[in-house]
């Protein structure tokens, strides 16, 4: 929104209820108070109004590009060692808890037919469990984290070689390899719905290891060669989990979604073929 004759522009965001206006209107607040989301400037019973910043907002390949992607790290290890310091007590995060009440969700008779692209329950039970006791016997920290951190939640602005980041309403306590792993696959497109055709969806292993080198010494607030090749090797095969499991995740998404008789609105506009489309091509991926 901007006044006429003014060059001051302002960003309204609206909310779907009060209750939900209230909630994320201090994690934007919390994120400002940071600097790492524009000033939040007033608020009203349903939306806030936030300072709108000149910036592009980031495309995949610019996150790719090995001038800009540093800054990104340092900016996302920042955010989670600092809101992380904020908010104590951060509640364990479980995500297969999640996953697991998804599928006890379908009838258990349920198995995709083979033509689908989709695996069958038992299949899918089976990986779950596999990933699962891999990750489990490894120290994942819960961060305070974004929640959903892709392309179009990270605005750059280039003259000052900044980054802040939108669409917070799902900000809070988050699996650190998880948000990793979700922010690398989605510079492939793979959180995007009409994306079906990927052939790769990670960065190359040399821009992962100097990525998660730079946001360790972010998060840990330390220099570059302070960050042990033991703590890199951790991280690294973490999020490489991690990237998996969104996959199955989606894929576990798809199957449930595709079989609900009433879908959630903000999905409504998608066939149910489009649905199990897009989980069997993330299966695919993840296979």
């Amino acid at each position: 929104y901007s006044i006429k004759n003014s060059e001051e522009k302002l960003f309204i965001k609206v909310f779907s209820s009060g209750s939900k206006a209230a909630e994320c209107v201090k994690l934007y607040q919390l994120f400002a108070d940071q600097a790492f989301s524009p000033p939040l400037l007033s608020s009203f019973p349903t939306g806030c109004v936030t300072q709108f910043i000149a910036g592009s907002t980031s495309s995949p390949s610019l996150l790719l590009n090995a001038t800009v992607y540093p800054h990104i790290a340092r900016r996302v290890g920042a955010l989670h060692r600092q809101l992380t310091s904020k908010e104590q007590d951060q509640p364990t995060v479980n995500v297969f808890e999640t996953l697991a009440a998804w599928l006890q969700s379908l009838p258990g008779d349920i198995l995709t037919r083979p033509d689908t692209g989709l695996p069958g329950l038992d299949d899918l039970v089976e990986e779950l469990s596999q990933v699962e006791e891999v990750l489990g016997n490894m120290k994942i920290k819960t961060v305070f984290g974004h929640g959903n951190l892709t392309p179009s939640n990270i605005i750059y602005i280039a003259d000052k070689q900044a980054v802040m980041f939108t669409g917070l309403e799902n900000a809070g306590p988050v699996w650190q390899p998880m948000e990793i792993a979700t922010l690398f696959l989605s510079m492939f497109e793979v959180h995007r719905f009409e994306v079906v055709d990927i052939t790769e969806c990670l960065p190359p292993r040399s821009v992962q290891t100097r990525w998660l080198n730079i946001y360790l010494s972010a998060y840990n607030d330390s220099l570059l060669h302070h960050v042990t090749l033991l703590e890199l090797d951790l991280l690294n095969r973490q999020v490489s989990l991690c990237c998996l499991l969104h996959l199955l995740r989606e894929t576990v998404w798809a199957l449930v979604t595709s079989r609900r008789e009433d879908m959630e609105d903000k999905y409504k506009h998608l066939s149910r073929d489009k649905i199990v489309e897009y989980g069997a091509a993330r299966y695919k991926l993840y296979r």
